[in-house]
């Protein structure tokens, strides 16, 4: 019976956790800092025009996907990137050839059922192992927190309590 239930839970538990690392991200709107220390908004990049231009014409560009890389404030719930967007990234951007105004813009993101070209270059550029906000070059937990020494690590006690719950509901059963 174990063995029945337990991928199940693991597969629910994975998904409530995953849903608590994307909502724990910046929220859409808040003030973040642009890599170049400038004050923005964390915006999708589908509506930041100056860093959407940049990613479609200068993807392959070493330092233009490390800076893209770099403005990643957070995520939205589809994992498109949100970005820290400032005016003057994009008056910078715009002395570069990258941008095109010196605001973002207000256009709705394309939704799943939408045959946009937009958001082609997102899928090379900001999608795993090339996003996040480390270099390191290993898979492994960015921003986490190290465990105590001795300490289960979160699976491992939300299993033996899934376990101990099935034994209760085992004895319960019996009686």
């Amino acid at each position: 019976m174990l063995n029945k239930i337990f991928p199940f839970w693991l597969l629910l538990n994975c998904f409530i956790s995953h849903t608590n690392i994307v909502s724990s991200d910046v929220p859409e709107g808040t003030p973040c800092a642009t890599p170049d220390q400038q004050i923005g908004p964390c915006v999708s990049i589908l509506t930041c025009e100056p860093l959407l231009q940049l990613l479609k014409k200068k993807s392959n560009d070493p330092e233009a996907r490390s800076y893209l890389q770099k403005s990643v404030c957070g995520y939205n719930r589809d994992n498109t990137p949100r970005v820290c967007c400032s005016e003057a990234t994009s008056k910078s951007l715009d002395d570069e050839g990258g941008g095109s105004s010196n605001k973002p813009k207000d256009k709705q993101a394309p939704t799943d059922d939408t045959n946009s070209n937009s958001a082609e270059p997102l899928a090379g550029l900001l999608s795993p192992p090339d996003c996040g906000f480390s270099n390191h070059s290993a898979s492994r937990v960015v921003g986490g927190v190290p465990a105590k020494l001795g300490r289960l690590t979160r699976i491992n006690e939300q299993k033996d309590i899934f376990k101990n719950k099935l034994l209760e509901l085992k004895i319960l059963n019996r009686n």
